[in-house]
């Protein structure tokens, strides 16, 4: 079962992707299946066919043709040619079961794996080199290389090799405390795997400081602009350079980075990110334990993908400079380089992930459109910025006070670099796609103060068909999409108490409701679910109806049996709006809303019952609910500017991805 399921979460992701580039996201072109409705399971159905027809292999087949070089359909075998014992603290090497052997200076270099490889040591970090490459030009390392890793070191590591070598590390109870480099850094799109050994604590603390430049040409200006040497590069801002290595993470990587193993991984760091992969995807195979502290940027910043089939994961994001505050997971969606592949998705499927981040927690995004505009290379095809959720337990919280200012200002930009901007923002969201989130399984609990879960894209849709989610924002709307909603499955609690906000905002676009339980509490000018797309009851209510916090809503039908049951989550207001849904409200049935109840038994998730209480007491307060007419009642005292405007806009969702649902 477990084999099925994640082979057809693969197949979600795929088909997600494949949206982007099959038609053009208008509802002709888009799927006619929906998701499984009321899974709250995690599990999806078994078997190696989707609904719409498509095999896994060919999905795989048309995902790989189309992004080369970026493939989740299996893991890649790894197996060692050669394999290296590091003692960090004795600063010795052994290869294979040769006995170990001290790592000179660099003036001494030591030739290993059939003198195919120089290691030795600098003031700095333990080196690995064989690409040919400076004084290394007569070695190149063609292998699989595996290095196992022990001790203290008060340096870090660094590997630089041709891009077709795969590379392991071993992590066996190791600390690395680096200085002035990034404790790890494998220079090159050398795949890279991370093997933390199960049952071992490790240790990544990055000695470099945020706002601080480093080079190997210590006491040169750092961008400056007089200096028209070609040693730094482009000029812009003057700073001394601190001696050491500038690579932007902790663990720094440009090709595809994979984590294995069940041990834990601990990474401190004040510098620009933890975790890196530049160039390439990360993807957490295992039940690796990976804990991050940063006052930095970003936890994990990666340039194509983040893909989590497994891996408990915490990240403390307490940077607050201003314009780079600290973020979680962040994908760019975006290869410098022109050879590049660019994908920009990010992929949960299981594990945990505790992100506590003053800006966005989970982020797939694109730069700007310009950046959007140049990065497609294969066969015309652009980056797909979604996320994509099928399991897992995620638990979010943003602290940061959501700004966005137009005059000019002191700002730290991306190196740390105080300047004065024009323009500078804070947008502490929970869950981010700039195009697309699809949520078919796990549990979300989400905090923030901003958007708890949003699309950006106005061609772009949010999708809930499945999970469990208890979304509260502080200051803003809680589900938002600027394109369309879809909830086809799934228990959802969402709740913002601020003025003008609301639990669901999708502007006038489609909001359909076909499947799940769900009720989302808010301020007027909320989005009002489309009769036409609608095939289960949905009711608005109006504030004045709506009991206390702690005491229970009820929906009973004309024999008195609970259909629906929430315990309200938030104190009311008269100004609130409140819209509720479950797959017991039917076409034909005679329903009343009971407020004020008393209710006992059942099962139910953050106050609202998966499995039906028995409930009594209460006032009535809407009745002759019958959705013979219509799926979606709107109580007489919910004025019709309390919610956005019905109009539609011209063409809703046409263009770009627009809602094609992967599955």
């Amino acid at each position: 079962m477990k084999q099925a399921t994640n082979n057809l979460f693969a197949l979600f992701a795929l088909m997600a992707i494949a949206a982007g580039f099959i038609g053009c996201g208008t509802e002709a072109n888009a799927p006619p299946a929906k998701a499984k409705q009321g899974n709250t399971n995690n599990e999806s159905a078994s078997g190696t066919e989707s609904s719409l027809g498509w095999t896994e292999a060919d999905a795989y087949a048309f995902f790989d043709r189309s992004i080369e070089g970026i493939s989740i359909a299996e893991v890649p075998a790894f197996a060692a040619d050669d394999v290296l014992s590091v003692d960090l603290s004795e600063s010795t090497v052994s290869e294979g079961s040769n006995p170990a052997m001290r790592i000179p200076d660099a003036s001494h270099k030591l030739s290993i794996c059939s003198n195919r490889l120089n290691v030795f040591q600098t003031e700095g970090q333990i080196c690995f080199k064989g690409d040919e490459t400076g004084d290394e030009s007569n070695r190149e390392y063609k292998g699989n290389l595996q290095i196992n890793l022990t001790g203290t070191a008060s340096k870090g590591i660094y590997i630089s090799v041709k891009n077709s070598v795969k590379i392991r590390i071993v992590l066996s109870g190791c600390k690395i405390n680096s200085g002035n480099y990034p404790c790890i850094c494998n220079d090159g799109r050398a795949e890279l795997h991370i093997d933390v050994l199960d049952g071992t604590a490790n240790y990544l603390n990055d000695g470099r400081r945020f706002a601080t430049g480093y080079s190997e040409y210590e006491g040169l200006e750092f961008y400056s602009q007089s200096f028209s040497g070609s040693k730094i590069g482009k000029a812009k801002q003057t700073v001394r350079w601190a001696k050491g290595d500038n690579s932007k993470g902790t663990l720094f990587t440009k090709g595809n980075l994979y984590f294995t193993g069940k041990g834990t991984l601990n990474v401190s760091e004040s510098y620009k990110h933890a975790i890196v992969s530049s160039k390439g995807f990360v993807r957490l195979l295992d039940r690796t334990t990976i804990n991050i502290k940063t006052r930095g940027r970003n936890g994990f910043h990666v340039a194509n993908a983040f893909v989590m089939d497994d891996g408990i994961v915490t990240i403390n994001g307490l940077g607050e400079y201003k314009d780079n505050e600290s973020k979680g997971i962040v994908v760019e969606g975006y290869d410098e380089e022109a050879s590049g592949h660019n994908a920009g998705f990010i992929i949960i499927k299981g594990g945990k992930l505790d992100l506590h981040t003053v800006s966005k927690a989970i982020s797939a995004k694109w730069e700007t459109s310009e950046d959007r505009s140049k990065a497609g290379r294969a066969n015309g095809w652009k980056p797909s910025a979604f996320v994509l959720i099928t399991g897992g337990d995620i638990k979010i919280k943003t602290t940061g006070a959501p700004y966005e200012n137009t005059s000019s200002q002191t700002v730290i930009d991306a190196d740390g670099v105080s300047k004065v901007e024009s323009s500078a923002s804070l947008f502490p969201e929970g869950i981010e796609g700039k195009d697309n989130v699809y949520i078919y399984g796990g549990n979300i609990e989400c905090e923030t103060t901003d958007d708890c879960i949003g699309v950006s894209s106005e061609a772009g849709v949010l999708e809930i068909g499945g999970g469990t989610i208890h979304a509260h924002s502080i200051s803003n709307d809680c589900i938002d999409s600027n394109g369309k909603i879809r909830i086809s499955g799934g228990t959802i609690v969402a709740y913002s108490t601020v003025n003008p906000e609301y639990a669901f905002d999708c502007d006038q676009n489609e909001f359909s409701i076909t499947g799940g339980t769900l009720i989302g509490i808010g301020t007027s000018k909320y989005s009002k679910p489309w009769p036409e797309k609608c095939s289960q009851g949905v009711i608005a209510l109006s504030g004045g109806s709506l009991p206390k916090s702690g005491e229970v809503l009820a929906v009973k039908d004309s024999d008195g049996s609970v259909r629906f049951a929430c315990k309200m989550p938030v104190a009311t207001r008269p100004d609130f709006i409140a819209v509720l849904s479950s797959p017991e409200l039917k076409k034909g049935g005679a329903y009343f809303v009971v407020s004020g109840a008393l209710a006992e038994g059942g099962d139910a998730f953050r106050g609202i019952w998966t499995d039906m209480p028995s409930v009594s007491g209460g006032r009535i307060v809407e009745s002759g609910i019958s959705f013979s007419d219509s799926f979606v009642h709107v109580q007489k005292s919910v004025k019709s500017n309390d919610y956005q405007s019905a109009i539609r806009p011209i063409s809703p969702g046409l263009g770009g991805i627009g809602g094609k649902s992967p599955i």
